[in-house]
């Protein structure tokens, strides 16, 4: 019998949360190190990050290097079920609010928060990955629904980057039509 995504979900969180202090640490290193060394966050001017929830990967060197780059970090902010993400700029000296779901953002104006078309690349959250770079969020469909442009033209900024562990590498994942892709998948040990 198939797991049912649900199951697969509730799974991959607990092993991305089972880590221990000192595998996180190195490969919270690793990750950030690959990411930090990739032509796209070279190449890339207008950054989308995230901040640690549930066990995620910690990009804290990631966006400090971004600010010593002179690279413009941004947060998602999201603004309610069936609404796309937007995203607002992340500045070294901005205190940060608990917003929905309990992420962590910038309490800045909504004049400032941008939509997903205006950025270069998108360190993207995931729970599971497949090695074909196809990606199983927390389920309620924020970046498939901000990044459905790229299904018609997957050549169009931004570049998607999933960044996980390698316990979040399932073999297979069902995936709908709405599902977007990524570009490529960072975990500790591979750049896909």
């Amino acid at each position: 019998m198939a797991i049912t995504n649900k199951s697969l979900r509730l799974l991959k969180r607990q092993s991305r949360r089972n880590l221990s202090d000192s595998d996180r640490s190195a490969a919270n290193t690793s990750i950030c190190r690959q990411i930090l060394n990739s032509d796209a966050y070279r190449e890339a001017k207008h950054i989308a990050a995230f901040k640690s929830f549930d066990g995620e990967v910690d990009l804290t060197e990631v966006i400090e290097r971004c600010w010593q780059d002179n690279k413009t970090v941004y947060l998602p902010v999201i603004l309610g079920l069936g609404k796309p993400l937007l995203f607002v700029p992340y500045q070294q000296q901005d205190v940060l609010i608990i917003a929905e779901y309990g992420i962590e953002r910038p309490d800045h104006p909504k004049a400032l928060w941008v939509e997903s078309r205006t950025l270069d690349l998108v360190l993207t959250p995931l729970v599971a990955f497949t090695s074909n770079k196809h990606r199983m969020g927390m389920g309620a469909g924020y970046y498939d629904r901000s990044f459905a442009f790229k299904k018609s033209d997957a050549n169009h900024k931004p570049t998607l980057l999933g960044v996980a562990y390698d316990c979040q590498r399932c073999e297979e994942i069902t995936v709908e039509e709405w599902d977007v892709p990524l570009d490529s998948v960072v975990t500790e040990t591979r750049f896909l």
